[in-house]
């Protein structure tokens, strides 16, 4: 083996075990309070007249920041991707039942799987798990839902739409890559929901018969 191949391998190996380390260390620390991260936040909820797709993108882009920072804190314990269709109960059900060390990114284009793809990328680099929480609610739910919203924080109907039959083509699987995934229901009342036992629709993807001690 050549030497410059035998240095690569070595500082490969190094790189490794000082990852490693840093998570070991992460999750040795005492839990960090859970962190929500919401692509509205960046874009002004009281504005939506005046929403780009140039806005958007960026408020993406300071979302995946904003993760990228909190995962690298001693203390977090794991990310989590919260997807759904618009007005599904995505917010509610992650008031209820976030927990320490929980870094949680809300974004409605979490739907689109070369969304998911990207932010677990960033995520993976902490070295900690990435799950999923899909919380599905039937599309007529969420149109009832999303017609009592203010007029700038309601997206119309083909948004939903598209939304919908994007989990029904393309739905988060555990061969994106994620440690879990947690498909729960956005029509059950929050307090049903908390603790380790989340109310499910059937059927689970990823690991069937798992409960989520989360969002």
């Amino acid at each position: 083996m050549k030497a410059a191949t035998i240095q690569a391998t070595q500082n490969a190996t190094i790189h490794d075990l000082s990852a490693h380390r840093g998570t070991q260390a992460r999750q040795s620390a005492t839990p960090n309070p859970p962190v929500v991260i919401e692509t509205d936040t960046y874009l002004g909820k009281n504005n939506g007249d005046d929403w780009t797709l140039e806005l958007f993108e960026q408020a993406w882009k300071l979302s995946l920041e904003a993760m990228d920072e909190a995962l690298r804190q001693p203390g977090a314990r794991r990310a989590v991707l919260v997807l759904g269709i618009p007005a599904s109960g995505k917010s509610t059900l992650i008031a209820a039942n976030k927990r320490p060390g929980d870094v949680i990114l809300d974004e409605a284009k979490l739907v689109y799987a070369d969304r998911r793809d990207a932010a677990k990328e960033v995520a993976l680099k902490s070295g900690l798990p990435v799950e999923v929480i899909w919380v599905d609610t039937p599309l007529s739910v969420c149109q009832e839902r999303n017609n009592k919203r203010p007029d700038n924080r309601r997206p119309p109907d083909r948004i939903l739409e598209e939304a919908d039959q994007l989990l029904k083509s393309n739905p988060p699987t555990t061969a994106e890559g994620f440690a879990a995934i947690h498909r729960v229901s956005g029509t059950a009342k929050p307090a049903m929901q908390s603790g380790a036992a989340l109310k499910r629709s059937p059927p689970v993807v990823g690991r069937p018969g798992r409960d989520l001690a989360c969002c």
